[in-house]
């Protein structure tokens, strides 16, 4: 448990969101792969569904009679 407090302590004194730290390119890079995989996950459950439903106000028998 003490190694991971550690751990903890030195990355929080490291301050990996400083452009001094070492840890600050690992930690942007993370950050954006997370993003860029969250931003992927979004899409494959957003568009997997081939059918898109509309809410159509216009009663089918206006619309037939107009086209």
């Amino acid at each position: 448990m003490s190694k991971s407090k550690n751990i903890f302590k030195r990355l929080l004194d490291e301050k990996p969101w400083s452009s001094s730290s070492e840890w600050f390119i690992p930690t942007h890079v993370f950050i954006w792969i997370l993003i860029i995989l969250f931003a992927l996950w979004l899409d494959s459950i957003g568009g997997s569904k081939e059918e898109i439903h509309y809410i159509d106000p216009i009663h089918n028998d206006i619309t037939e009679r107009m086209s």
